[in-house]
């Protein structure tokens, strides 16, 4: 990546010319003896977050962020050292760079191939079955995006180049679930990890899993972790200014909600109640809080709060947290201390603590560290609810990173240095870390002895795996190996 990249926007920009920019981008990496990381729909930049937790602010480098939401450009430059900030890989298209339309993996890996360790997050849902069409029944396998480019023809159509596997590298997937990690939400998420075969092969993908099951098995999640995270987060010193008006409240009258909050009235026995016991949790908050309470909530939501708190037993209202965005059919409610899974415009209500939770507490659920965040003046909560809801989680791609770094033959370049933070938090009988340069340990500290021979001893990778072989694959639980 270079400023010729990023700046030059001739349509007859040639292709000599753009993968010299690559190459120059290459010997930027090459020349420096730090962990190099670039990363794509950056959002709230967990990975760096992360990789600054395990080997120091100043030990990494990241060359290269994309991002196309401004809000999220901003906090990204508030929080990081970033060299290169691009509105969107896409605007590659602008340059005619017909391998990086969707800036595959695929050729940012073959045009930098000193690039050891890629890394990819997905949801669940991306290995199913799309549905059937006229046509066929596509298979949306979650690698397309990293196996099969796409082109955009002359009259507008996409053109499928065709499913192939990366050369020279090995391919696994991992699933792993926040909550395994000590955070206060479900959450699960597919690692997909790539290792070049100078540093691994589907041996070294065993290993990194191996020591993934180590990492979640030293974790003990406590009782109530949502308020854990919120406990944190008002003692960061973060406070949160919300709204300073609160909205003229305006129930919903008619459709679909109006028909489905009816029918719950009458299931629940309040058809015929008064205003006053029907709105009776929300008249409670008003009268304690005042009408600041308010703040941040519609009128379908102040009334969802009411029904759910009339549907629920009450030894369990103090322990029920609702993403109050969606609706009450879709069961976004849980009574367990944990908190629905984050989306992308989620509002998370705690019934404790009576309020709608803060973008520090939401990030506080993704495990990051609040004393290294900034968040930039003027702000939108909505902004935040975007970055969480999209957000890995910290702990999860940090224990990916460590996994990856550890196992791969790349560790004589740094020492992963254990630091007391919510981000890896490894039993107390492990050795804590020594304290020391990261320029030349091959032994990083702060691992116990099981983890340490853990190590592989590696040789040369594996793949040509045909598509059939690729969603026979898919289709298996947990952390298989291509």
């Amino acid at each position: 990546i270079s400023d010729d990249l990023e700046m030059q926007s001739d349509s007859n920009m040639s292709e000599q010319s753009w993968r010299s920019a690559w190459d120059r981008g290459a010997m930027e990496i090459e020349r420096g003896m730090l962990p190099v990381v670039g990363t794509a729909c950056s959002g709230s930049g967990a990975p760096c977050h992360a990789l600054a937790q395990l080997v120091g602010d100043a030990n990494y480098k990241e060359l290269f962020a994309s991002e196309i939401h401004a809000g999220a450009r901003s906090f990204l430059l508030e929080n990081y050292n970033i060299e290169h900030l691009y509105h969107n890989m896409l605007s590659a298209r602008k340059l005619r760079l017909a391998e990086l339309v969707q800036y595959t993996v695929k050729n940012v890996l073959q045009r930098m191939n000193i690039t050891r360790i890629a890394i990819l997050e997905n949801v669940m849902g991306m290995t199913k079955r799309a549905a059937k069409t006229s046509s066929s029944a596509e298979y949306k396998a979650p690698l397309d995006f990293v196996l099969k480019g796409v082109l955009q023809s002359e009259d507008g159509e996409e053109e499928e180049i065709g499913l192939e596997l990366i050369d020279g590298y090995a391919v696994c997937v991992y699933k792993l679930q926040s909550k395994s990690f000590g955070l206060g939400q479900t959450r699960t998420r597919l690692y997909f990890v790539m290792v070049h075969e100078s540093v691994g092969d589907t041996g070294t993908l065993d290993h990194i899993g191996s020591l993934l099951d180590k990492f979640q098995s030293a974790i003990r999640p406590d009782d109530g972790p949502v308020w854990q995270a919120m406990q944190y987060a008002a003692g960061s010193g973060h406070g949160w200014v919300s709204e300073t008006t609160p909205p003229a409240l305006s129930y919903v009258t008619s459709g679909k909600t109006r028909t489905e909050f009816d029918k719950l009235k009458t299931d629940l026995g309040f058809e015929h109640a008064s205003l006053e016991e029907y709105h009776k949790y929300s008249t409670w908050c008003k009268q304690r809080f005042g009408d600041m309470w308010l703040c941040g909530m519609n009128g379908r939501e102040v009334e969802q709060l009411d029904l759910l708190w009339h549907m629920t037993e009450v030894g369990e209202r103090d322990r029920l947290v609702t993403d109050i965005i969606k609706s009450l059919r879709r069961g976004a409610h849980r009574s367990d201390g944990l908190a629905p899974t984050l989306t992308t415009n989620s509002k998370v209500y705690d019934f404790k603590f009576h309020r709608l939770l803060t973008p520090p507490d939401m990030l506080a659920l993704h495990g990051f560290r609040l004393d290294h965040i900034k968040f930039p003046l003027g702000s939108k909560r909505s902004l935040y609810s975007m970055l969480a809801g999209n957000a890995m989680s910290v702990p999860c791609i940090g224990a990916v990173l460590t996994s990856a770094l550890l196992t791969c033959n790349v560790r004589e370049c740094f020492r992963v240095a254990m630091t007391p933070s919510p981000m890896l938090q490894m039993s107390s009988h492990e050795s804590s870390s020594d304290d020391g340069d990261s320029n030349g340990s091959s032994e990083p500290g702060g691992y116990s002895e099981a983890v340490r021979q853990a190590w592989p001893t590696v040789s040369h990778a594996g793949s040509g795996f045909s598509p059939k072989e690729l969603r026979n694959f898919l289709q298996k639980p947990g952390g298989s190996v291509l």
